[in-house]
């Protein structure tokens, strides 16, 4: 047994933690579950020896579920676990050695559920590392690898015996106790060690080189052990740098190349260029050594119109360089002469037109242009000059003595001190004719009833003053014919109403051509009046509105209001006599006619009461009203029809009374003027409530709930009591209907169970 293994303390320790987790848990309890959770040990048995790490098994079960399992040895919170099955991979070295029946470690495990509750149980064991090597520990991935250099990080020696560490480096992949020793650690917390390659070269490890590493533990006994397995490491090479090109415009000869600065210890750059982008193609043309602020190369003497690749190898001061990669390939083109660009014509007219171009690019050396001519679509230098220049001498040209109608081609042709050449893009265009020029532009004013104000475009004659005259004509009647253009209107007279005219007018210019344009026009009606409203009163008489017509004063006459009893008249044209029935005689009544053409001030519409004592009642009845003009025509309105049923008037709903289970409602008798007339109209009650104010049959934002509906005029009480009421104030309203659709809603009460 070894004489310090620390018996009394780990049980002494081991029950005040447990105490106070339990005391600690018991803090969040959860009041509803009281009930601890069972646990018990399954692996391995009491007394057992255990060395290394051991694993220790055991299960726990909890009516509402286990939170988590706690382990604790010597004193020392030693694993947790929170998912079954629940277990503990327990380093032993890191305890003295206890190897008889007086000295031990009690081991606790403690369940937690999720209400707070603990269970607990203890087995002791007996440890035995003597004579055993120590365990191993594992290193991690390594970090900061550079070009020379790498940091190595191992996980931290728990061995109760640990003597030292000795970190061994190999370029095999198997770092044996025979490989270098890079360095002893005699601490056990000592868990890094920065690898700089001291005295493998004078700049530390190797570029693009692997190297493996190895972690060894050594005891107090002179025993060691090795981590399972090696890290690997793999220096950097140099980071390229980005090459790009940038010059514009581009040089027909030269092509200037550009990268950022390199944070590289650069000891030269090597630039090599090719026709194709392939590594083998790429042949070196030039080394030099990085300047401050110098960053581009000139690379000159190329042909113009050509592509060229480009790649910039960097070689740092130990004589690396990085690896190759397509991507970083630049493409480079030189410029060729520029192809001039013509664009659509400016200006053109019956007899010219201005051709313009765009800007040619700035280059190293002069160039010239000449514009060119033809009348078939294959444009060369054999066809007519009409401009040469050296380039960008003017914008435009205007080419004239053109013929009316006629198609040209044109094409720039570019020329540069190398002899270079370039052509533009041929461009087509039209002289404009007479049609061209002219649109046309027939129009109609403001329509009249009996005439027609006739307008048009002018004829905007060129320089030429080519213009000669203009006819206008009806159905080829001679209406005007002026040789002034300046004169574009005419008014026509004398015609009728609501009818169709067609017009032409032709434009003749000094060469014999000419160009006509046509319309089709109608004279207006009277502007009708619109019934907006045709309702019955309490009185059994019908209220009709209307919205006036829009005749001005000179034009407007009366209103004439008519109506039928027959159901079905549509005051249409039955018997074909163009006349439409009733409009305004045959079967129906004048009912009024008035000359107020507009409504009273403040108001919209115009109003009357057919208050004809023959109306009948339930009869359904059609009104028309004819607006008049002060030279006798007319126009109809539309034509509303209504039955003569008067609405009910609402019914009057009282403060309601109640007891502890229901509400007493009431409410006045529906009445619409006499008892023959109540019988014969009246449909039904609808008693309607809700818990909350502005009941409606028609709501959807409120619970409006139908209690009854009631077919008997002399009901006029209710009890609601439904059981679903409760002390609650409800609100109440009584809607009467009649037998043709019409409804009136009751003012609106609270009730409330007593």
């Amino acid at each position: 047994m070894s004489p310090s293994c620390r018996i009394p303390l780990a049980t002494l320790a081991a029950g005040a933690l447990l105490t106070a987790m339990i005391l600690l848990a018991g803090c969040n309890r959860d009041r509803g579950d009281t009930i601890a959770p069972s646990i018990s040990y399954t692996f391995p048995r009491e007394f057992t020896i255990l060395s290394n790490i051991a694993t220790i098994r055991v299960k726990a079960g909890d009516n509402e579920g286990i939170k988590q399992v706690i382990f604790m040895a010597d004193g020392d919170t030693v694993g947790q676990d929170s998912q079954e099955p629940y277990a503990l991979k327990w380093n032993t070295s890191a305890f003295p050695d206890c190897t008889d029946t007086d000295s031990y470690i009690l081991l606790t495990a403690a369940a937690v559920d999720f209400a707070g509750n603990v269970g607990t149980a203890q087995r002791k064991f007996f440890l035995d590392n003597e004579g055993l090597p120590p365990i191993r520990v594992e290193m991690f991935e390594p970090s900061n690898v550079t070009k020379h250099s790498a940091t190595l990080t191992w996980e931290k020696s728990l061995d109760w015996d640990f003597s030292h560490y000795i970190l061994r480096r190999d370029t095999a992949a198997t770092v044996t106790i025979n490989a270098d020793s890079l360095v002893r650690f005699d601490d056990p917390d000592a868990t890094s060690f920065a690898d700089t390659g001291e005295g493998i070269s004078p700049f530390g490890l190797l570029e693009d080189t692997e190297y493996h590493y190895r972690i060894f533990v050594h005891d107090t006994f002179g025993r060691f052990r090795a981590s399972d397995s090696t890290v690997t490491i793999h220096t950097l090479l140099p980071q390229p740098v980005k090459l790009v090109t940038g010059e514009s415009p581009r040089p027909k000869s030269t092509v200037r190349l550009q990268w950022e600065p390199s944070e590289e210890d650069v000891a030269y750059f090597r630039l090599h260029r090719g026709l194709v982008p392939q590594p083998v193609n790429l042949d070196s043309i030039a080394a030099f050594t990085p300047r401050p602020g110098a960053y581009t190369y000139l690379d000159t003497g190329l042909v113009a119109d050509s592509t060229y690749y480009y790649y910039l190898y960097l070689v740092d001061e130990a004589g690396y360089t990085h690896n190759f990669s397509s991507a970083d390939v630049v493409e480079a083109r030189t410029a060729a002469l520029p192809e001039p660009v013509l664009n659509t014509p400016l200006i053109i007219t019956k007899y010219s037109a201005t051709i313009a171009w765009e800007a040619i690019p700035m280059q190293e050396d002069f160039s010239w242009i000449t514009l060119y001519r033809s009348i078939t679509a294959s444009v060369d230098t054999n066809d007519v000059v009409i401009y040469t220049d050296l380039r960008n001498q003017l914008p435009a040209y205007q080419d004239t003595s053109l013929s009316q109608g006629q198609t040209y081609y044109y094409r720039m042709y570019h020329i540069d001190t190398r002899n270079n050449t370039a052509w533009s893009n041929t461009l087509a265009l039209t002289t404009k004719s007479l049609a061209d020029v002219w649109q046309g532009g027939l129009g109609v004013g403001p329509p009249g009833k009996y005439q027609l104000e006739l307008v048009w475009t002018p004829y905007t004659w060129t320089v030429e003053d080519d213009f000669t005259r203009y006819i206008l004509t009806n159905n080829g009647d001679v209406l005007q014919s002026t040789s002034d253009p300046n004169v574009t209107t005419y008014t026509h007279t004398g015609l009728q109403k609501n009818t169709l005219y067609s017009y032409t007018l032709t434009v003749n210019d000094s060469s014999g051509a000419s160009a006509t344009a046509t319309l089709v026009a109608a004279t207006r009606d009277i502007y009708p009046a619109k019934i907006t409203r045709l309702e019955p009163d309490s009185l059994w008489h019908f209220d009709i509105e209307w919205l006036p017509s829009q005749e001005t004063p000179g034009e407007f006459l009366k209103y004439v209001l008519l109506r039928t009893d027959d159901e079905n008249e549509t005051f249409e044209d039955a018997n074909s006599d163009n006349i439409p029935d009733c409009l305004p005689g045959g079967n129906c009544i004048k009912v009024t006619e008035t000359t107020q053409r507009l409504p009273s001030a403040g108001d919209s519409t115009l109003t009357f009461n057919d208050s004809d004592t023959n109306l009948v009642k339930q009869q359904k009845y059609n009104y028309v009203l004819l607006t008049y003009d002060q030279q006798g025509d007319w126009t109809p309105s539309n034509i509303e029809g209504e039955v003569l049923s008067s609405p009910p008037k609402p019914v009057n709903l009282f403060d309601p009374g109640g007891t502890s289970s229901t509400i007493s409602l009431s409410w006045s008798r529906a009445t619409w003027g006499s008892p023959i007339d109540d019988d014969k109209l009246f449909s039904r009650y609808e008693l309607w409530r809700s818990n909350q104010q502005g009941v409606s049959p028609d709501s959807v934002n409120a619970p409006n709930t139908l209690v009854t509906a009631i077919n008997d005029i002399g009901i006029l009480q209710y009890e609601d009591g439904d059981g679903a009421l409760g002390q609650i104030p409800w609100h109440y309203i009584v809607v009467l209907h009649d037998k043709f659709g019409q409804a009136a809603i009751s003012n609106e009460v609270i009730g409330v169970t007593l």
